[in-house]
C-alpha cells in the first residue's frame, strides 16, 4: 500500500526553454495538497509530468516520479492516482453519453473481472447515483452527451468518475474553477471526508480494503486562496521553481508570499506598462437605449425516449419567460448556480441557439444600421407548447450569410472553455485571423499583426504563442488568446461565459481594467498605431468596416454581459448583477446592493 507520491527533482524543457527547474513535492495520502502559482507558471505541467502524460515535444531532462521511495514509470502511476483535466468539456468523447463513460471506467477499474459483465446492468450503477446525490447531479445526466451539460456539471461527472476508478490519488487541476461557491464547499468537504475518514472511500466497487483504511491523497492546483487555507500543505510555483512545502500551522502568513502577492492578492490593479493605453475621454452612457432586449423568451430540452415507441415525454424548462433588457454602455453580470442556464442564454443572445417562443430584439448603437440586423421574429406559446411539448415554427427561419456576417461584427461570445474554441489541428494565428478575414475583410499580413500584436502586449502574452497549437497553451494563455479573438473584432456587445476563470487574481484584476476602459472609451482597440493605413492594396477598407478600426469619431458604445460564479469580481466590474435560478431571474440588483433571496445570500462571499 502506497502512501505518498513524489516528483523528485523533475526538470522539463521546450526546445532550449526550461518549463520546470527541479521541482519537488509530494503527495500524502490522508492530507489535501495545494499547489498554487500564477498563470503559465507549470502547475498543469507538474500535474501531467506526475501522471506521466508529457506531449512528444516536452523533454524530460532530470528527476523521477517516486511512489514511497521507489521508482515507478507513468503507467504505473496512473493505476494508483486519477487526474481532473483543467478544461472538463474536451475530455469526453461527444458520441457517448455520461453513462458510457462510467460504465468504461468500472469496467477497465474492474478487480477480477475480465470482460466487466457485472457493470452492464443498471443495478451497478447504485453507488454511482449514491455519488451523483453528493455531487449534486441528478440521475438523468447519466443519459445525457457531454454538449449537452454546462461545464459545472461535466466537471463534477469528472470528479465522479475520478473517484469510481478506486484511485489513491487524486490530482484536482482547477477541479472547482467553474463551480459556484455552494457546490464548491460541497465537494471540498467531500474531498476533506473522503480524505480523513477512510470508512466514506467507498463509492467504487474497485476500493480494495488498503485504500479504505488510509484515505485520498488530493493535489488541488488552484488559483483560489480560500482553498489554499484550507489545504494542510501548500507549494508556491514561480516561473518553474518551487517554494518549499508551507505547512497548515504557517497558512496564514500566505500573504507574505511574493508568489501568493502577485497571484492571489493585487495591491493596485493596473494595466501592463509594456504598451500603456492612450488616455481617451470616456464616452457618456446611454442608458435609454437597450442594444438587448428579451421578452418572455423560453428555452426548452426533449429528452430522448428509452423507447423509439414512446414520444410523450414532457420537454425539460431550461429558460422560463427570461425577459431582461442590456443598455448601451452597460455592463451586466449573469449570477447563478451551476445548470442554471446561464450559457444557454448566451447562445441564444448571440444566436448561435434557437429558442422556442418569445422576443429577442438587437438594435446596434448606429441606428443607420437597424436594417442590417433585423431582430428574431416573435413567436406565440401555444396550447400545445404550454401542455410541455417544444413548439418549432418555420417563421424562426436562419439569418442569410451577409446578415450573420453583420450581426457577428457587434456581438462576440467567449466561451467557457477556451481549448474547445479553437482547432487543434491548426495555430492560434488563424483561428484569430479568421474573424479579420471573414468579418473585417482584413487579408494583409502586415495588417492583422498591428492589431494583434498590441492585443498580445496589453494581455501579457508573448508573440511566439501566436504560433503555437492550443494544446501547447496553459489554461490561461488559452482564456487570453480567446479573449484577443474577439477584442480584434471591436463588437459593440461582448459576452463573457467565465471567460476569466482560468486567470490568477492579479493577472484576472489586469484583464478587466482593460475591458473596462474599452467599455468607457468606446473602443477595445485603444491605440492610434492600430488603425491601419488606406492603401492600394485596400482601397475600400475604411468605407467597408467604418465602426471597427477608424478614428475615435466613429467610435460606438460598448456594451458587456459577464456570465460568472464569482460574485465579488461582478460588483467590483459590473453594474448590475441578475440572479438565475432554475431558467428564471428571480432578483436584479445594482453592484451595491446584496442579493435578498436565499439562494443570492449563500452565493455571497
Amino acid at each position: 500500500m502506497a502512501h505518498k507520491l513524489r516528483l523528485d527533482r523533475v526538470s522539463v524543457r521546450f526546445g532550449e526553454k526550461q518549463l520546470l527547474k527541479e521541482v519537488s513535492l509530494a503527495i500524502t495520502r490522508g492530507q489535501i495538497t495545494a499547489l498554487a502559482g500564477q498563470s503559465g507558471s507549470g502547475k498543469s505541467l507538474c500535474a501531467l509530468t506526475l501522471q506521466g502524460l508529457l506531449p512528444p515535444n516536452l523533454t524530460l531532462d532530470s528527476g523521477q516520479i517516486l511512489l514511497d521511495d521507489i521508482p515507478i514509470s507513468g503507467k504505473e502511476v496512473r493505476k494508483s492516482c486519477a487526474i481532473i483535466m483543467q478544461a472538463p468539456r474536451t475530455c469526453f468523447n461527444p458520441i457517448y453519453t455520461m453513462k458510457t463513460h462510467i460504465l468504461e471506467t468500472l469496467r477497465s477499474h474492474a478487480c477480477g473481472a475480465r470482460d466487466g459483465a457485472i457493470y452492464k446492468h443498471d443495478e451497478a450503477l447504485s453507488g454511482v447515483l449514491a455519488l451523483f446525490q453528493r455531487l449534486g447531479l441528478e440521475e438523468r445526466v447519466l443519459a445525457c452527451y457531454a454538449h449537452e451539460l454546462s461545464g459545472g456539471m461535466l466537471q463534477r461527472v469528472m470528479i465522479a468518475i475520478a473517484l469510481l476508478s478506486g484511485a489513491e490519488f487524486l490530482i484536482c487541476d482547477e477541479g472547482t474553477s467553474d463551480l459556484d461557491s455552494i457546490c464548491t464547499r460541497e465537494i471540498l468537504h467531500l474531498l476533506r471526508e473522503l480524505c480523513e475518514n477512510p470508512t466514506l472511500h467507498t463509492t467504487s466497487p474497485n476500493t480494495d480494503e488498503a485504500t479504505k483504511a488510509k484515505g485520498l491523497g488530493v493535489l488541488l492546483i488552484t488559483h483560489d486562496h480560500t482553498l489554499m487555507r484550507k489545504s494542510d500543505v501548500c507549494y508556491m510555483l514561480d516561473s518553474g521553481k518551487i517554494s518549499a512545502p508551507i505547512q497548515s500551522a504557517s497558512l496564514a502568513s500566505l500573504d507574505s508570499h511574493p508568489p501568493i502577492t502577485r497571484s492571489t492578492r493585487s495591491q493596485a490593479p493596473t494595466l501592463s506598462t509594456s504598451q500603456p493605453i492612450a488616455q481617451t475621454k470616456p464616452l457618456p452612457r446611454i442608458q435609454t437605449t437597450p442594444i438587448i432586449s428579451l421578452h418572455a423568451l423560453c428555452k426548452s430540452y426533449t429528452p430522448r425516449s428509452p423507447s423509439p415507441l414512446d414520444r410523450q415525454i414532457a420537454a425539460t424548462n431550461v429558460l422560463d419567460s427570461i425577459s431582461l433588457q442590456i443598455m448601451q454602455g452597460e455592463k451586466v453580470a449573469i449570477i447563478g448556480r451551476s445548470g442554471s442556464g446561464k450559457s444557454t442564454l448566451a447562445r441564444i443572445i448571440a444566436r448561435l441557439e434557437p429558442y422556442d417562443f418569445g422576443k429577442l430584439i438587437y438594435t446596434p448603437p448606429n441606428a443607420q444600421e437597424s436594417s442590417q440586423n433585423p431582430p428574431h421574429p416573435t413567436l406565440h406559446r401555444s396550447a400545445k407548447a404550454s401542455a410541455g411539448h417544444r413548439e418549432t415554427s418555420v417563421s424562426q427561419s436562419r439569418m442569410d450569410i451577409k446578415a450573420r456576417r453583420g450581426f457577428y461584427r457587434e456581438v462576440q461570445l467567449l466561451f467557457q472553455d477556451p481549448l474547445s474554441a479553437f482547432n487543434p489541428r491548426k495555430p492560434i494565428w488563424e483561428s484569430l485571423t479568421q474573424g479579420l478575414r471573414a468579418l473585417l475583410d482584413i487579408h494583409d499580413t502586415s495588417t492583422q499583426e498591428q492589431i494583434l500584436f498590441p492585443l498580445c502586449s496589453q494581455l501579457e502574452l508573448d508573440r511566439e504563442l501566436l504560433f503555437a497549437y492550443p494544446s501547447m497553451l496553459s489554461g490561461g494563455q488559452a482564456a487570453r488568446m480567446n479573449l484577443i479573438r474577439a477584442l480584434c473584432i471591436d463588437p459593440a456587445l461582448l459576452i463573457l461565459d467565465e471567460a476569466t476563470s482560468a486567470l490568477d487574481f492579479a493577472l484576472e484584476e489586469r484583464v478587466w481594467s482593460y475591458l473596462d476602459r474599452g467599455v468607457d472609451s468606446g473602443s477595445f482597440l485603444h491605440q492610434e498605431s492600430y488603425i491601419p493605413k488606406k492603401s492600394s492594396k485596400n482601397p475600400i477598407y475604411l468605407e467597408s468596416i467604418p465602426p471597427k478600426l477608424s478614428p475615435i469619431s466613429y467610435k460606438k458604445h460598448k456594451s458587456l454581459l459577464f456570465i460568472t460564479h464569482d460574485i465579488a469580481l461582478a460588483r467590483r466590474h459590473c453594474d448590475r448583477l441578475m440572479l438565475l435560478d432554475s431558467g428564471r431571474i428571480i432578483e436584479s440588483v445594482s453592484k451595491e446592493e446584496r442579493f435578498s433571496s436565499a439562494l443570492g445570500r449563500a452565493l455571497e462571499p
